[in-house]
């Protein structure tokens, strides 16, 4: 019984719903169609005039036709199977018609109905077919009928209507009960189809959301690194051009305006001054556009002032809020207030050895200030360096005057003598 019940269960395919689906309407359409002509073997070999032994071969040929469509359908051949069933019912109908030799006959109407039905619900294909395959019946048995190649048209007993309406009958249920059935499972499949849909658009969302957070991250790393690396040159070229205005042996007040010229100029400030440290106190000594108001002081001790506190901390100072006497912006149309002021200090082997103070009318940048503390060094070596030759510069004139004094008083001795010499010879 297990066999048997396996046997005629419709197939499963793993992995393929549709093929699973068609294959379930192919098994009922067989299984129908295997009891529709058991029914007519009992029943049509007694109805009619037709010889019943012929009846009851097709009767027995039928079934065997369709269990071997079952075990065609098992291995595998869902469509081709189904083809096959739609033909077989076309076949079987057209030729009970043409036995009754006419083809003016519901039953030929019906079956025709009931197999394109049947391909319509089986698929595209099999309803193509099960059309033509009709038309072309239909042509040949209205040829045989205007030629007078049927036999004549008899009488169909009741019997054989109730045969074949029952057997349209039970079909057409089967059909449109698949037919349900599948369209109920389309249904719900497209409603799955729609929620993976959504749950897709949402994750597609979120994919795009991290994609063009992942581009805006890269583009900002990447305008960065270039800001970076545009910020790097500008500040290697500045640190060159300021070490050309630090070339040669130039005096103390030569060097500090260069110095002070370029990098007010360089960073767009509209002043800056810078002091010099000398013996713990910070005179200025390096302008550029520098305009000294009456009271100002040139001079500061460390800690004093925000220069000194600069030189004391050895930090750049950044001030937003302007003091009162803070050194004003002047040019030939009139004096203004800084809008802010960076003080910073040149620092070489921790001996700050000057103190930069810088005003503009914009702002400063942190671009700015890294570029000052690039050149610190440079500068403070430049300043030391300077100091070192003035105080050369003036030990050998120290040493220049101690040596016309010691010859004008090695003259002096000499002319001495000479008249201690003279005295001697008189006496």
């Amino acid at each position: 019984m297990e066999a048997i019940k396996r046997f005629f269960a419709p197939p499963v395919f793993a992995g393929d719903e549709e093929k699973t689906r068609a294959a379930e309407l192919v098994n009922t359409m067989l299984l129908t169609q295997i009891g529709i002509f058991s029914l007519a073997l009992v029943t049509l070999p007694f109805s009619g005039t037709r010889p019943a032994l012929i009846q009851v071969i097709v009767g027995f040929m039928f079934p065997a036709f369709l269990l071997a469509l079952l075990a065609f359908l098992r291995r595998g051949y869902v469509i081709g199977t189904g083809i096959a069933i739609l033909v077989l019912i076309t076949l079987t109908t057209s030729f009970s018609v043409a036995a009754r030799g006419t083809i003016r006959e519901p039953l030929l109407t019906m079956f025709i109905l009931v197999s394109i039905f049947a391909g319509l619900v089986m698929g595209r294909r099999a309803a193509i077919l099960s059309v033509a395959v009709n038309i072309l019946i239909i042509a040949g048995l209205a040829y045989g009928e205007i030629n007078r190649l049927l036999p004549p048209p008899e009488s169909s007993t009741n019997s054989q209507h109730v045969v074949f309406f029952a057997m349209a009958g039970i079909l057409t249920v089967v059909l449109l009960n698949q037919a349900l059935r599948r369209i109920d499972t389309s249904l719900k499949l497209a409603d799955v189809k729609q929620d993976e849909l959504v749950a897709l658009n949402k994750e597609l969302s979120t994919l795009n959301l991290e994609l063009e957070q992942r581009v805006a991250d890269r583009t900002r790393a990447a305008e960065f690194a270039q800001h970076q690396a545009e910020a790097q040159a500008w500040s290697m070229r500045g640190h060159a051009q300021l070490s050309e205005q630090m070339r040669g042996e130039l005096d103390l007040p030569t060097l500090t305006n260069n110095i002070t010229s370029h990098l007010s100029h360089y960073i767009g400030a509209q002043t800056g001054a810078l002091f010099v440290a000398s013996g713990g106190v910070l005179k200025l000594t390096g302008r550029y556009a520098y305009v000294e108001r009456a009271g100002q002081k040139s001079e500061f001790r460390l800690g004093e002032s925000l220069v000194g506190e600069a030189a004391k901390s050895k930090r750049i100072i950044l001030v937003d809020d302007i003091p009162a006497d803070a050194p004003l912006v002047s040019s030939a149309l009139g004096e203004s207030i800084p809008r802010q002021i960076l003080i910073a200090p040149f620092e070489s082997n921790g001996q700050v050895l000057g103190v930069i103070e810088f005003a503009t009318l914009t702002q400063f940048t942190p671009e700015h200030q890294d570029f000052l503390k690039r050149v610190s060094e440079s500068v403070a070596i430049a300043l030391l360096t300077a100091q070192i030759r003035v105080h050369v510069d003036e030990l050998l004139a120290q040493s220049q005057r101690q040596a016309e004094e010691l010859q004008a008083q090695e003259e002096e001795l000499r002319a001495s003598n000479e008249e201690l010499r003279v005295r001697a010879e008189l006496k």
